[in-house]
C-alpha cells in the first residue's frame, strides 16, 4: 500500500532489494520539497499530472494570457507554492479535479503563495491586510492604520502598490519602527512590488501603519490602491 498524500511505495515485508523502493522514495521527498516546476499557460488551461504535482515543490507560470486560467490539479492532499509569473494582467484560479470542494485559490498577476491543499480544498498560508486608501491630501505626512492590534503573528513579506495619479513616498512601519525593504518607496501610476529585505514579525497587539508623503505640487485627491502581503505563524 502506498503513503496516502504522495503515493510512495512502502517497502515490503520480507522485499529483497529494499534499497531500490527505498531510494525511489529518498528521490520523490527530495522532489517534493525542492524541485522547480515551470509552465506557460499562455491562452489554455492546464491540468496538472500526477508526477508534476508530486515531484516538484514550486510551481511557476509563465506567457501573455487574455482572460483568467485555471490549473486543475490531481487530488492529493500537501503543500507547495504557487507563482503567477504571467503578463495580461489576469488571474490564476488553482482548484482540484473530481469532485473539488468550496475553496479555491485564486493569484493574481505577479503573486505567489504557500497554498496547502487536503484533496479537495485549497487555502492560502499567506494572508492580504489592506487593498485601497482613498483621498490622500497634498502635501502630507499621514498614517493609516492598517492593523490597530494584530490578533496573530504574522511576518510582512510583500508591498504592491499603485496610484491613480501623481507621485508619493509610502512607508510600512509596526509599531512606529520601518519594515527594512518598505520604507520610502516612491509610488506612482505604474504598479510596484517591493519585497521586505529583512524578516519584519508583527506580533500580537502590534499596530501596523502605513505612512504617505506626498511631493509637492501633486493633484489631489490621491487613490492608492495596495496589497500588504503577510505570512502567518512564520518564525523564521
Amino acid at each position: 500500500m502506498p503513503t496516502p498524500a504522495l503515493g510512495i511505495t512502502h517497502i515490503a515485508q520480507g522485499q529483497s532489494q529494499k534499497e531500490v523502493t527505498a531510494n525511489e522514495a529518498f528521490d520523490i521527498l527530495d522532489a517534493n520539497v525542492n524541485i522547480f516546476f515551470s509552465a506557460s499557460l499562455g491562452d489554455a488551461d492546464l491540468t496538472l499530472t500526477d508526477d508534476q504535482f508530486i515531484k516538484n515543490g514550486l510551481f511557476r507560470f509563465v506567457g501573455s494570457m487574455t482572460t483568467d486560467r485555471t490549473v486543475t490539479l490531481p487530488g492529493s492532499p500537501r503543500r507547495m507554492i504557487f507563482w503567477n509569473e504571467t503578463t495580461g494582467n489576469f488571474n490564476i484560479i488553482f482548484t482540484y479535479g473530481g469532485s473539488p470542494g468550496v475553496h479555491q485559490v485564486v493569484l493574481s498577476q505577479g503573486e505567489r503563495s504557500i497554498v496547502h491543499g487536503d484533496g479537495e480544498n485549497l487555502f492560502k498560508i499567506t494572508t492580504n491586510i489592506f487593498s485601497h486608501v482613498k483621498d490622500i491630501e497634498t502635501p502630507i505626512n499621514r498614517t493609516y492604520v492598517l492593523d490597530e492590534s494584530a490578533p496573530k503573528r504574522y511576518r510582512v513579506d510583500r508591498l504592491i502598490g499603485k496610484l491613480s495619479t501623481g507621485e508619493m513616498t509610502v512607508s510600512i512601519q509596526i509599531g512606529g519602527v520601518a519594515v527594512t525593504g518598505l520604507n520610502a518607496l516612491g509610488q506612482d501610476s505604474a504598479q510596484s512590488d517591493n519585497s521586505a529585505t529583512a524578516l519584519n514579525f508583527v506580533d500580537i497587539g502590534d499596530r501596523v501603519t502605513l505612512v504617505a508623503t506626498n511631493a509637492e505640487g501633486s493633484p489631489t485627491p490621491l487613490d492608492y490602491s495596495f496589497t500588504l502581503k503577510c505570512l502567518e505563524g512564520w518564525d523564521a
